[in-house]
């Protein structure tokens, strides 16, 4: 059911299918993503072998080997949410981003398969990635990075021995050697941003706001990472397929309801309920 719902399943689907109720499904779905989050942690190693592997890993990536000592590519999304309770925050309006909406800032590194080797919700959503970096465990020790290792971070990031950006204004354009590393950065970096996709991509909750408390929306984004982790391991692909589906919640709109109530396609229609459960 954890899966249904996280592939963008409604839980009106999972009521009619699996026999269960709201309350028991929900119970159910976030015991099981704490599960899997326990089970397979998203942490960032500062072994030197495991900064080795992930640095190798980026020099293969590279047609020429002008990057060497890469072990992370850093970026942030936005993760739409529904504005939490002043309970949970205690101010809520920092959720509302400059685009108009309410959302996380999820900061996240990824390795040269873009699988994700740092993942933090430290921040809300009106909070610029930089701060958010400077704030999640992994900007804060970052000095603890040996010489010679470094993450590659857009210009939004502030320059830093452990933190390679690309030039900014006209050198990104022009001929020259800024130029040149600006493109082979860009082009290397990009991978956490082809990462935070396949990750949207796969997992069709995201493709509507999160409307559960904001511990559990939290819970979802970070078991969304690790199952994408796991997907990448066992080469399952990304499925491109858009959001669709009726917008009304009622039954009888439901036209992937068969004639027994049987769901016959899992795709969410955005209906679902506020989840606090």
């Amino acid at each position: 059911m954890a899966l249904r719902w996280l592939a963008g399943g409604s839980y009106l689907d999972m009521m009619a299918l699996f026999g269960v109720s709201r309350e028991a499904f929900f119970v159910g779905l976030w015991l099981t993503l704490a599960a899997i989050v326990l089970e397979m942690p998203i942490t960032f190693s500062f072994r030197r072998e495991d900064l080795d592997a992930t640095a190798a890993g980026f020099l293969a990536r590279q047609r020429r080997p002008i990057f060497r000592g890469v072990v992370g590519a850093i970026d942030g999304i936005l993760i739409k949410v529904h504005c939490p309770r002043a309970s949970e925050y205690p101010k809520p309006a920092q959720f509302y981003t400059r685009k108009s909406y309410y959302a996380l800032n999820v900061q996240a590194s990824v390795d040269a398969r873009r699988k994700f080797n740092f993942l933090a919700m430290d921040c809300p959503g009106s909070v610029h990635d930089s701060t958010a970096f400077a704030f999640c465990a992994l900007g804060a020790h970052q000095e603890e990075l040996p010489a010679g290792y470094y993450l590659l971070g857009d210009p939004a990031y502030k320059a830093h021995s452990q933190v390679l950006v690309p030039f900014e204004g006209r050198a990104r354009t022009d001929s020259g050697w800024e130029a040149n590393f600006s493109f082979y950065h860009s082009s290397l970096r990009m991978n956490v941003e082809c990462a935070f996709g396949m990750l949207v991509q796969r997992w069709g909750c995201l493709w509507r706001p999160l409307r559960s408390r904001l511990v559990h929306n939290i819970l979802v984004v970070h078991a969304c990472a690790v199952l994408h982790n796991w997907c990448i391991n066992n080469s399952v692909p990304v499925v491109l397929q858009p959001p669709s589906g009726p917008n009304s919640a009622r039954m009888e709109n439901r036209q992937y309801m068969d004639a027994n109530g049987i769901p016959t396609n899992m795709l969410n229609d955005g209906s679902d309920g506020a989840l606090g459960a």
